[in-house]
């Protein structure tokens, strides 16, 4: 690949709509979730496996099962993804304007916020439902 090409695809990325939601990371042996939320889903999802992966996940039950399982006992999904009001790009800061009294910045908390937001009812309703998540024990 050449370096205008790179420079293409690089442009393309940054150009692409950014995916905000909560996510859930299934042990299929045992059927216990991990559910998680996030304001980049490709980058979150990318993240956790790099934890998991190299022994650093924050769950330590959820990171045990994963190195004494091994990755192709786990699914990755995604739950929901965020309804936003704004197009949300990777490069935000050049998307997002500011608004009266907020920045580009403080608009991408309040959207990180939402994402923990529906995170938390997630795991409520599974376990309502009796589903076994690592998060219960955090």
């Amino acid at each position: 690949m050449n370096k205008e090409e790179r420079k293409q695809l690089t442009a393309q990325y940054m150009e692409q709509e950014r995916v905000m939601g909560v996510y859930q990371i299934t042990n299929t042996a045992s059927g216990r979730r991990f559910i998680g939320s996030t304001s980049n889903m490709d980058g979150a999802l990318n993240r956790v496996r790099f934890e998991l992966d190299f022994g650093t996940h924050k769950n330590d039950e959820l990171q045990m099962d994963w190195n004494e399982q091994g990755a192709a006992q786990f699914e990755f999904d995604i739950l929901e993804k965020m309804k936003l009001e704004d197009k949300v790009l990777f490069d935000y800061k050049d998307v997002l304007p500011a608004t009266p009294g907020g920045t580009s910045a403080e608009q991408m908390r309040k959207y990180k916020k939402a994402a923990e937001e529906l995170e938390q009812k997630w795991l409520e309703k599974l376990l309502a439902e009796g589903v076994d998540c690592y998060n219960e024990r955090e």
